[in-house]
């Protein structure tokens, strides 16, 4: 990326992340200069997809590129010189300077991007993390497609949080613009045309954990709410556990109560043999007596 210098130090280099960086005396331009030779809007610096250019803007002294006095839009590079009414100013690519600590031993969460245009291609995640243009975010990348505070990245236990702030171009997860979103390892983070890859430890948080299945316990009763659902109670019986043969075997005789009672063959026999003895006796007796009342009468 690069940055607009003066060598001399007096003030501050800017960053040419802009789209339109205007240079001249009056007091409205992005970079004010003074002096006789300076017009109030004297020279307009372009940033776009395909490189930087400078472009006079019809003033009075002109605009030196190299010490070339230039006619139309020349591109900047690194090391390019240029002469604004006797002002000198330099292009820089200090990507040392805008360089933040790399990866460190033991850091877990990071974003990693693969243009070679930035200043560096892996940033460190801890905590809280802010990301812009703005010099005063946590990572500053000066690119004109983001916003001074773009967005913001919570590391939150086994996901990475993300919230937009309220920025001009937006804040994509995984091809899907959000407002806020979590976002795992392997997901891809866009800032409008830069796009970041999510960095993390391993995780499992995706796959279906198989429980081993244990036998089933046997039911001791149905229960009333079973028999609520209209299940019929012939399918509870069958949970039922086993009875014991013993249990079984008493249930299977009959009670004393539950019928008629049956009198065995060979004692309704005994009873009318006896009653045929006493019948026979008796009329035995009778005979006799009916005799011995005859012989009365004949004596």
């Amino acid at each position: 990326m690069l940055k607009l210098i003066f060598p001399d130090g007096r003030r501050e280099g800017v960053w040419l992340v802009e789209p339109r960086i205007r240079i001249g005396s009056h007091n409205s331009n992005d970079i004010l200069l003074e002096g006789e030779q300076v017009s109030p809007f004297h020279a307009e610096i372009h940033v776009r997809p395909d490189g930087v250019f400078i472009v006079d803007m019809h003033s009075k002294s002109g605009v030196k590129v190299n010490d070339q006095k230039i006619e139309k839009a020349v591109r900047l590079k690194e090391n390019t010189r240029v002469d604004i009414g006797g002002h000198i100013l330099a292009i820089t690519k200090p990507a040392e300077e805008r360089a933040r600590p790399r990866k460190q031993d033991g850091a877990e969460w990071g974003i990693k991007s693969n243009a070679s245009w930035l200043p560096q291609n892996y940033y460190a995640l801890d905590g809280t993390v802010t990301i812009g243009r703005d010099p005063e975010c946590d990572i500053t990348i000066p690119v004109s497609h983001l916003s001074r505070r773009h967005c913001q990245l919570t590391v939150a236990g086994a996901h990475l949080l993300i919230k937009d702030l309220g920025s001009t171009n937006g804040t994509f997860l995984n091809g899907e613009q959000i407002a806020e979103g979590r976002a795992k390892p392997g997901d891809k983070i866009r800032f409008d045309v830069i796009t970041f890859e999510v960095v993390g430890p391993k995780l499992d948080d995706d796959r279906t954990i198989v429980r081993p299945q244990s036998a089933p316990k046997p039911r001791t009763a149905a229960k009333p709410a079973s028999a609520a659902k209209g299940k019929p109670r012939a399918a509870a019986a069958t949970s039922k556990p086993t009875a014991s043969p013993s249990k079984s075997a008493s249930a299977a005789q009959p009670k004393s109560n539950s019928g008629p009672k049956t009198i065995p063959i060979q004692d309704v026999g005994a009873k009318r043999k006896r009653n045929w003895l006493l019948a026979a006796g008796a009329f035995v007796l009778a005979f006799a007596a009916l005799a011995g009342w005859y012989l009365t009468q004949q004596g």
